[in-house]
């Protein structure tokens, strides 16, 4: 989840936050067209408060003056804690272990898209490198 609180005014000239309702739902192969795509425009003090799924993107500032936005982002700890276990095990032994063990663990990708590495689930990335490695 996140939350982005404008400490100027917000606008489409200044790169205010793009955003793509509904997107959350969306396949990950789905691309927004632009006309799906509104700036979050806000005033000072006010708060946009959105998925981390949705896509969303910086805007661009054409204007001299900074945008100024104070960005909150939350995600469950357990998905992602403060230390990288995944980093602790061989991927010969993370292999070795069951699909369940391993989504326990959060070696695979999970919704909405969280645990991506170079977009991709970790054990696929393990199972390329796997590939590469015994060719």
């Amino acid at each position: 989840m996140g939350i982005l609180v404008a400490g100027v005014r917000t606008t489409r000239e200044n790169g205010a936050t793009l955003f793509v309702p509904g997107s959350h739902l969306w396949d990950h192969s789905r691309q927004p067209r632009p006309e799906e795509v509104v700036p979050a425009e806000l005033e000072v003090g006010e708060a946009f408060l959105f998925l981390g799924s949705a896509v969303h993107a910086g805007g661009a500032n054409k204007t001299s003056q900074p945008r100024v936005v104070h960005g909150f982002f939350f995600c469950r700890s357990y998905l992602r804690p403060e230390e990288d276990q995944h980093m602790m095990f061989s991927k010969e032994e993370v292999q070795s272990w069951s699909a369940a063990a391993q989504m326990q663990a959060g070696y695979i990708l999970g919704n909405p898209y969280l645990g991506h590495s170079n977009e991709t689930n970790v054990m696929e990335q393990i199972q390329i490198d796997n590939r590469k490695s015994s060719g």
